[in-house]
């Protein structure tokens, strides 16, 4: 959807009709990896294998990723969540190689001192990942099992500063 005008009015009332829309496209959700082979039903298992391969992340992440964003407006500085194509997502930053979690900065790079992350059970079929990086770093993810396995379905905390 391609709109003009201030879209931060559109729910004023008697301010709506300021954002007006010029155009709008439909297309399909991206297609999901149904041909991908499940690396594991546990939790735990899974986690390894999707921090330590790009094609199991690929082939098991959400096709549109719930992320939380720094939005800033006349009122200030606040967090709104946001939709992300699985293809522009590049917020999962942790590694799994040598038999330990790493952080993985912009570049690409792991870190090789150990991440220690935590995983909350929050249902039977979410968990919930965090870690800590540093003295003010980390960030969170949010994983649902999805007809039978896990896929990455959010980023629901902004990443520290």
């Amino acid at each position: 959807v391609t709109t003009y005008g201030p879209y931060d009015r559109w729910n004023i009332p008697g301010q709506e009709s300021a954002l007006q829309v010029q155009s709008a496209e439909l297309l399909p959700p991206p297609a999901a990896a149904a041909s991908a082979q499940c690396p594991s039903a546990d939790f735990d298992a899974f986690l390894k294998a999707f921090a330590s391969d790009e094609q199991v992340r690929s082939a098991f992440t959400a096709p549109l990723v719930k992320v939380a964003e720094l939005h800033s407006d006349d009122e200030g500085d606040h967090e709104r969540m946001v939709y992300v194509a699985r293809d522009k997502y590049t917020g999962f930053n942790v590694g799994f190689s040598g038999g330990a979690f790493h952080f993985i900065d912009s570049t690409g790079q792991a870190d090789q001192k150990p991440l220690a992350i935590h995983v909350t059970r929050e249902s039977d079929g979410s968990r919930f990942l965090s870690y800590d990086y540093n003295v003010s770093e980390g960030n969170s993810y949010r994983f649902q099992n999805v007809g039978g396995c896990w896929s990455l379905t959010q980023d629901p905390e902004m990443p520290s500063p």
